[in-house]
């Protein structure tokens, strides 16, 4: 099962290391026919990878690090996505098959969250200090649009969101 790149590793390579319950998103380890220093009692029936710090699940197959979303997409469909893999209700860390779809990173991008520098509480939304009001902008096929300046970052966020939900349709994200 040695692969040189990720590419190389199947869906039968992969499913003969791993059990994945898509109705959970949960992966394990299965047992190995050669235990070797003692692997099937480590780790056999167990909880496989690991959380990173963002909350993704890491798994490391072959000594290749690899997220635990597209290893689910692999198991399920038995290919490797065609793009990125985005988890619907923005969890990361929630694999189940249902929460993943595979986007164009484009697509993909319109789903992220607030950004955690942003002191408007609110996507989309900023201070205008030159006019002390608050302005409204969103992404739309990589150019940035203007919503308009407003008196409250809520009245700004009510733009946003009526923009997002105009331009991205399922894929908009409010926070």
């Amino acid at each position: 099962m040695k692969s040189d790149t990720i590419a190389d590793l199947s869906a039968k390579d992969v499913r003969a290391v791993l059990d994945y319950d898509p109705a959970t998103g949960d992966f394990t380890w299965k047992k190995r026919d050669e235990d070797i220093n003692g692997w099937n009692r480590k780790y056999a029936g167990k909880e496989a990878g690991c959380l990173s710090n963002s909350g993704y699940r890491l798994i490391s197959i072959n000594n290749r690090l690899m997220k635990g979303h597209r290893l689910a997409w692999l198991i399920v469909y038995g290919h490797w996505p065609d793009g990125v893999i985005d988890h619907i209700d923005g969890n990361p860390s929630n694999n189940k098959i249902d929460n993943l779809r595979c986007v164009e990173q484009s697509l993909n991008m319109r789903n992220q969250k607030r950004n955690r520098a942003n002191k408007s509480g609110f996507k989309g939304v900023s201070f205008f200090s030159r006019d002390q009001r608050w302005m409204a902008c969103i992404k739309v096929d990589k150019r940035t649009r203007y919503l308009g300046y407003f008196d409250t970052p809520e009245e700004a966020h009510e733009a946003y969101q009526r923009a997002s939900q105009k331009y991205h349709g399922e894929f908009g994200r409010f926070a």
